[in-house]
């Protein structure tokens, strides 16, 4: 049988382990591979419901991407998982491709700025600004990373209780 200690059980916590936009400056450090997430955003209740696929009872909802990793978030100065929509990952790859900003390892080498303008809104416009140097991550950043849940989990659990909800709604 598997040992397992339930004292040192990991997990998300809070709401408050969900990163959030603010206006204006959002200097993160990404620092996991990023996981898809399809979900539709329930406008009447104001809330994004992961999507299951087969069964799912949003699908009259437009569909939407998101990518969930790791970050850290220097304004609250600890690490939280991000909801990435498609044009952030798009000027992040761009960044990538650069030859001056070029990385393929992660954490990034380099911390990066998401400006939003009008965040919270359908409206939010996103400009990513990479900083000016690498810098390296503090090993107490890392060694919290090695203790979360990998994302891919994180996904397939949200995915796993979203399956869940639409099966109750037609018991």
């Amino acid at each position: 049988m598997p040992e397992y200690n339930f004292s040192q059980a990991k997990g998300i916590k809070k709401e408050n382990d969900f990163f959030t936009f603010s206006e204006g400056d959002n200097k993160i450090r990404i620092l996991s591979v990023p996981s898809m997430l399809e979900d539709h955003y329930l406008t009447s209740e104001k809330k994004s419901v992961p999507c299951p696929g087969d069964g799912c009872i949003n699908h009259e909802v437009p569909l939407r991407v998101k990518w969930l990793c790791y970050i850290f978030d220097y304004k609250a100065n600890k690490i939280k998982i991000i909801r990435f929509p498609r044009v952030i990952i798009e000027m992040i790859g761009a960044i990538q491709t650069n030859p001056e900003y070029a990385f393929s390892l992660l954490p990034m080498p380099f911390d990066i700025n998401i400006v939003a303008e009008n965040a919270g809104t359908i409206d939010v416009k996103y400009t990513v600004i990479p900083a000016r140097a690498n810098s390296e991550i503090s090993p107490k950043i890392l060694s919290e990373l090695e203790e979360k849940i990998p994302i891919d989990e994180i996904v397939s659990s949200m995915v796993k209780k979203a399956t869940k909800e639409s099966k109750d709604d037609f018991d």
